[in-house]
């Protein structure tokens, strides 16, 4: 008898020690992440465990986390992916400035989305090359899908009447791309930066981002172009004086 009261002393005693977690289970939620031993210094219980991972001990700096990364590429979504949504922004300005017509202008705007047919093509560029290279091929993409824009625009770059159409669908297209490159790398990263639970609000908040941008960039064009002068109308826009509200600059 009283060796089985002994064992079950002992059993109860070791039973109060606390069980190591698995970095590979379901037991690690995020509040224990956030909260648990969030103030461990040198010299603790914490401090000295060797494998903290094992003991439930985090003190994590916060440049050794995801979230820089994460927060940077949330940015990112949305300073580029923007712009592919703002196009109803400048384009009244291409069409004052370059003398086009209604339907000439929704072909250009079509052809933004019509290129999502192939936006399957971005994605796999960012399984091949990493979501860094991609995040940077896809930036300067858009920046340089922009810039033809401006020199179209400005006429830096002469394009004959026949082809302005032509010109500018192929840059629309050219911005969409860059946008989907830019987007598929950031949720790429998301999808191997976080944890279980977090995924789908990461995901989320870099889509709002997207929306954000056009907003954003919303403002800005109405800032540059000083204070939102109306465009000419249509039978003033052959005059020198006619492409002054309308020019994109």
């Amino acid at each position: 008898m009283a060796d089985i009261e002994s064992e079950c002393g002992s059993f109860e005693s070791g039973s109060q020690s606390p069980l190591p977690l698995s970095s590979h289970g379901i037991g690690l939620d995020d509040e224990r992440f956030l909260v648990d031993h969030s103030d461990a210094s040198p010299g603790s219980e914490c401090g000295d465990d060797p494998n903290p991972s094992a003991s439930a001990c985090y003190d994590i700096p916060l440049r050794k986390t995801n979230l820089p990364a994460l927060t940077g590429a949330i940015l990112a979504a949305g300073t580029t992916g923007g712009i592919t949504y703002a196009f109803g922004l400048y384009s009244n300005a291409l069409k004052h400035t370059l003398h086009l017509t209604q339907s000439e202008l929704d072909t250009i705007s079509s052809a933004f989305f019509c290129a999502g047919l192939v936006s399957w093509a971005p994605g796999m560029a960012a399984d091949k090359f990493g979501p860094r290279r991609s995040l940077a091929a896809g930036g300067i993409t858009g920046a340089i899908a922009l810039l033809g824009f401006w020199a179209v625009a400005r006429q830096y770059i002469p394009v004959s009447r026949g082809l302005v159409v032509p010109v500018l669908s192929m840059l629309g297209v050219g911005s969409f791309m860059s946008s989907a490159l830019v987007t598929g790398s950031v949720f790429k990263l998301i999808v191997a930066s976080t944890g279980p639970g977090t995924k789908g609000s990461a995901v989320g908040a870099a889509k709002g981002y997207v929306g954000l941008g056009a907003g954003a960039y919303a403002c800005l064009f109405e800032a540059l172009r000083g204070g939102g002068v109306p465009p000419p109308s249509g039978g003033e826009g052959g005059g020198g004086s006619g492409s002054n509200g309308g020019d994109v600059s």
